[in-house]
């Protein structure tokens, strides 16, 4: 669960908890924090990417856009796909299909790279697909 979270079942949060499907039980030992908000959240497989206005996600340095295990609050070391661009980047949707993992929101760029608030990246590493699909096609540019 993300967003705005302080606190739940007299537990102090930051913006993340994580929260047992068939007790409703708050898992005290997964409370990464987020310092400004978290705002999305997609689970896949055993990873959680978390998307938001935060430039630093349980003390690590992130910004926006994070990568976190099942067994672990903290973020992924070798996953780092900041997104910036702005005065307040921030990522408002993730998805996947099939390998890659969609990131939408308020944003210029995702890991130092030039996008337009949409990117495509690969889930096992910050790798950024190339983005053709932020290219007009050449049938929609008129002639001169």
């Amino acid at each position: 669960l993300a967003g705005e979270l302080d606190a739940a079942q007299g537990t102090t949060l930051c913006g993340l908890a994580r929260f047992d499907g068939t007790s409703g039980a708050l898992d005290t030992r997964w409370l990464p924090f987020a310092n400004y908000g978290a705002g999305e959240v997609e689970v896949i497989g055993d990873s959680i990417y978390v998307g938001g206005g935060f430039a630093t996600l349980s003390g690590q340095p992130r910004v926006g856009l994070a990568k976190l295990s099942l067994g672990s609050p903290f973020p992924v070391q070798t996953w780092i796909a900041n997104i910036g661009g702005g005065e307040y980047p921030w990522a408002s949707v993730i998805a996947a299909v099939g390998s890659t993992i969609w990131v939408g929101g308020e944003f210029t760029q995702v890991g130092g790279q030039p996008r337009a608030s949409l990117a495509a990246l690969a889930p096992g590493t910050q790798t950024l697909f190339g983005d053709s699909f932020e290219e007009v096609p050449s049938a929609c540019v008129p002639a001169e």
